[in-house]
């Protein structure tokens, strides 16, 4: 099975500095994670708001996709939106460019997340369902969803440890749910934070069970 990387710098980064990062650091940051051999690397958001070349929030993806570098190592690129914070009618037929959009959506909004996710893989693209904050769902309300996601078979599903608040025991647990319970087309991929100092330890144990399993995808930054 395989392990490929997403880098998440820019993105989620983004709430440090409210994605202002400057054009020039934003060339400079993703010329450098492509000349690293990242496998995907992410832009930042589709939101509305009014397009400024020296932030990374987009509109559509065609903005986006004018900080991609002429030059790269056979990357893929990606944009995250969240469903409640983007108009949905801006969304562009996939023409290959950008291959990745990772769907987010909390869960109250389940149902419109999905919704999203199904016309984004409409679309062409690859598809992630990534519902915020993996821990605030007990196991039955986990198999709910995942009953709702084999439904649309997106791409991949994430585990987002929004707070950072997992345990090595809470991984586990939910490795486990999903082996057993997603569909086997569907990749799964895993988003931690450093909250507890276990981000490393969380990954470690992420890829251990599933490395023969599946291909997945582990995000960093």
């Amino acid at each position: 099975m395989g392990i490929k990387l997403i880098d998440s710098s820019l993105r989620d980064g983004g709430n440090v500095n409210d994605w202002n990062f400057g054009r020039r650091v934003l060339h400079g940051i993703i010329e450098n994670l492509s000349g690293g051999g990242i496998d995907v690397i992410e832009l930042g958001y589709l939101k509305n708001t009014k397009f400024d070349n020296n932030r990374n929030l987009y509109n559509t993806v065609a903005e986006a996709k004018t900080f991609i570098p002429e030059k790269n190592n056979n990357q893929e690129y990606s944009v995250m939106v969240q469903e409640d914070k983007w108009d949905w009618n801006h969304l562009e037929p996939c023409d290959g460019i950008i291959k990745h959009i990772r769907v987010s959506f909390h869960k109250y909004d389940i149902n419109e997340g999905l919704e999203l996710c199904k016309l984004v893989k409409k679309y062409g693209y690859i598809c992630h369902c990534n519902p915020i904050n993996i821990m605030g769902y007990n196991d039955r309300e986990l198999l709910d969803l995942i009953d709702k996601v084999n439904q649309i078979s997106p791409s991949v599903f994430t585990i987002v440890d929004t707070f950072g608040s997992m345990t090595i025991d809470d991984m586990k647990r939910t490795n486990s749910l999903l082996q057993n319970n997603l569909l086997e087309t569907v990749r799964i991929s895993a988003h931690l934070h450093e909250n507890l100092g276990l981000a490393y330890s969380l990954a470690l144990e992420f890829v251990s069970y599933f490395e023969s399993k599946r291909d997945i995808y582990i995000d960093a930054s």
